[in-house]
């Protein structure tokens, strides 16, 4: 109700990419206004920031680090990634990993549970909401995005302009890739095994270009300055 009521008053109607405009408005015109962020905020972190990291979250240096940033709702997927975690600790038992989950929300309790009972508690880390996205965002070794859905998620902006490998499902849009070749898309339906063995692969073919990302995401409108000047504009300022 409250969504026909405040599409009904708008002056103007803003979507944050085409797919999202679409689910939102349907058939009526509609404005795009897209997520962005700062690239420069990801780019050149130091090494030793990313040892502090390590040290503070008591992750050993040989670990690799699988991360995810985002709210512990089910359309993240959060009890999927476990069973990735599991395949990993099954299947692949010579490669140390951490899985770290950064954000709260309502399955918090549960997830704890699946955790122990799949005995992954020195895998998984729930380490709650965090301020310091840029700094971790170096410190994963890949960004793992297996969502039911997705509209255009900013986690993955940042993701990709930190560089890192991107492993994300296929119910994200399609619009959150800004073409620097470190996002491998794939169906949930392919199963935890093939997603494990795809994760180890897109670590091995390694980091992206920091600076490339960086110009391609200002390219395509999801630098911060871009996103400043069309909001000005939309409210004719």
């Amino acid at each position: 109700m409250l969504k026909s009521l405040s599409i009904g008053q708008a002056t103007e109607l803003i979507a944050c990419g085409q797919d999202a405009g679409a689910f939102m408005y349907g058939d009526r015109s509609f404005s795009i206004l897209l997520n962005a962020i700062r690239p420069e905020e990801y780019a050149n972190r130091s090494p030793w920031e990313r040892e502090q990291l390590r040290r503070e979250l008591n992750i050993p240096s040989d670990c690799l680090v699988i991360g995810h940033v985002g709210r512990l709702s089910p359309v993240k997927n959060h009890h999927f990634m476990l069973e990735i975690a599991e395949e990993l600790k099954t299947h692949h038992a010579g490669v140390p990993f951490r899985f770290v989950f950064v954000g709260d929300g309502p399955l918090q309790f549960e997830l704890e549970e699946a955790i122990r009972k799949k005995g992954l508690e020195k895998h998984v880390m729930l380490i709650g909401s965090r301020e310091d996205i840029p700094a971790l965002m170096n410190l994963f070794d890949l960004y793992l995005l297996p969502s039911h859905f997705e509209g255009l998620p900013v986690t993955l902006l940042e993701a990709q302009a930190a560089a890192i490998p991107c492993l994300v499902s296929t119910g994200v849009t399609r619009e959150s890739d800004i073409g620097a070749e470190t996002v491998t898309f794939m169906d949930l339906s392919a199963g935890a095994q093939a997603w494990a063995y795809e994760l180890l692969s897109c670590i091995e073919r390694g980091q992206g270009n920091q600076q490339e990302a960086g110009a391609k995401l200002a390219e395509r409108g999801y630098d911060v300055n871009s996103s400043l000047s069309r909001l000005l504009q939309i409210y004719n300022v």
